[in-house]
């Protein structure tokens, strides 16, 4: 059931808030928990447990997504899954105080990649449920640009903290936030409920045949965003770039995502979201083409935003046509495999960089992903794949 426009525009601005700020403690632990860990001994090198403790958290946190849209479409309600994750992630945070060595970080973290992990599918599905159909892409736009102001702000926040001398009240302020974002879902955002599934359709459903390839979609771009981050060294012995300058090609991505989420969504409403995931998957692997060429760290910085324009063409479609498309009975299930597929392959790209530059140049991993957007696109051109609207 949609809601009424001045509901839904505050159920939405209170919605983003929140995926600001499950993406805003993601950034603000890049900073602090680099300078604030104790390593153990024992345990290899620090950056190797620094490694451990991210890793951890997003891969169970992403793991968890599509167990979590299950039981979100079985039991009806969305809103007590985002409430209960924005909670847990802001206790993962507070517990960063107590102690600071790498187990303890590792089962704070995981708390923290729960909490955060719990919520992103029944976040993004209630956000659909309660946007008007006609709107639905530039709303998921919209939503998901909210994600990556929070991303860009976080780093910058736990700098702050750690250099002012009060890395714990970052951890605190950090848990803070959660928690407000968290009350204010529970006391303004509807608590809108998925339709019961038919009694025509099988209890367990194999995944939807869409929702499996958007997935794989995501995990791919994901990987290539995320093929960037091992190669810092790398960069610096062969092109002489700078720790500024790569931190301005990570940056530029961001920038460029942000600017081209919500016009993607806005499309997505008046053209059908098919056609710009075909052009962001043929775009991407053409841009990933190109950013091998590059020699400097300008050409670095290019390549990276012409990249992070490119992806904004396939992560907003592809979320608007699943949200349209997915049966209700099935939508937080269905996002959730989009969702998962992403944090699989932030997960999966600095492994498969990191594998395929110690066998040789730094451009394999790049021209590897590349083959498979172009692949994933020639399989999109020839695919047929059911249209059935979720609107009731």
């Amino acid at each position: 059931m949609r809601v009424d426009e001045k509901t839904f525009r505050k159920a939405f601005i209170i919605l983003s808030t929140g995926r600001l700020v499950d993406a805003f403690l993601n950034g603000l632990m890049i900073t602090l928990i680099p300078y604030t860990l104790i390593p153990l001994q024992g345990w290899g090198t620090r950056e190797l447990q620094i490694g451990i403790i991210f890793s951890s958290g997003s891969l169970l946190g992403t793991l968890v997504q599509p167990i979590v849209g299950k039981l979100a479409d079985i039991g009806g309600s969305m809103k007590r899954w985002v409430v209960g994750g924005m909670l847990l992630a802001a206790v993962g945070s507070w517990l960063f105080i107590f102690k600071h060595t790498t187990s303890y970080y590792i089962m704070f973290r995981v708390i923290q990649g729960l909490g955060i992990g719990v919520g992103v599918p029944t976040a993004l599905a209630l956000v659909a449920v309660l946007s008007p159909q006609a709107n639905v892409g530039k709303t998921v736009g919209g939503y998901v640009t909210f994600r990556m102001l929070g991303f860009l702000i976080g780093p910058v926040a736990g700098a702050w903290f750690f250099e002012h001398g009060m890395p714990d009240a970052g951890f605190l302020f950090g848990g803070g936030v959660a928690l407000l974002a968290g009350i204010l879902i529970s006391s303004y955002v509807p608590d809108e409920r998925t339709a019961p599934q038919p009694s025509t359709q099988k209890v367990h459903e194999k995944i939807p045949p869409l929702a499996l390839f958007l997935g794989l979609c995501q995990f791919i771009i994901a990987t290539s965003v995320s093929v960037f981050a091992p190669l810092a060294k790398r960069f610096g012995d062969e092109m002489h770039v700078t720790p500024m300058m790569f931190g301005l090609a990570f940056s530029a991505f961001l920038v460029t995502r942000l600017l081209f989420q919500y016009p993607a969504g806005w499309l997505s409403d008046r053209v059908n979201p098919r056609i710009l995931v075909l052009i962001g998957l043929f775009s991407t692997g053409i841009t990933l083409g190109i950013f091998t060429l590059a020699r400097n760290g300008m050409e670095l910085i290019i390549g990276r935003a012409l990249q992070g324009m490119s992806t904004s063409f396939i992560t907003t479609p592809a979320l608007a046509w699943m949200a349209k498309t997915a049966p209700q009975y099935r939508l937080n299930e269905s996002l959730s495999y989009l969702t998962s597929g992403f944090g699989l392959g932030i997960v999966a790209g600095p492994l498969l960089s990191g594998f395929l530059s110690s066998m040789g140049p730094w451009t394999t991993a790049y021209y590897a992903v590349s083959i498979l957007s172009f692949i994933m696109a020639g399989f999109l051109s020839f695919m047929s794949f059911s249209q059935t609207s979720n609107e009731t």
